[in-house]
């Protein structure tokens, strides 16, 4: 704690301790930033591949640039983010719940698309 005294007196602080506003501004901020950081990251990677956006129409090739390279949904992921950093800044438990909530609803509708949709023909372009 003696470590980061004299940081955190500089700022304006008391015996080391961060406010706990601006801790949650910190780390909302941090969640909105990855989320818009994955968000254009993909849709620049979607456009350089000339794919299109909409999850239900068929994909004529498989995009592994940018944030494709760590996940294959990374705008829901994306979304993800986006939710957990409005639960962190607004205090909400509710949208803290909310998040596992999606992540299944996601897999769920993903496992459905993949029986019934275009991601039948993405999987043929993977293998």
């Amino acid at each position: 704690m003696r470590l980061f005294l004299p940081i955190s007196a500089a700022a304006g602080q008391k015996n080391g301790q961060f406010s706990r506003k601006r801790n949650v501004k910190i780390c909302s901020g941090l969640f909105f930033a990855v989320a818009g950081s994955l968000a254009l990251g993909s849709i620049r990677a979607l456009l350089r591949n000339k794919t299109p956006f909409d999850p239900a129409k068929a994909n004529v090739k498989i995009v592994r640039q940018g944030p494709f390279r760590l996940s294959r949904n990374p705008m829901y992921l994306a979304l993800l983010f986006l939710l957990a950093g409005v639960a962190v800044f607004t205090g909400s438990i509710w949208m803290c719940l909310a998040l596992p909530a999606l992540l299944i609803g996601l897999d769920i509708g993903h496992v459905f698309m993949h029986f019934y949709g275009p991601v039948k023909m993405e999987s043929r372009l993977m293998s």
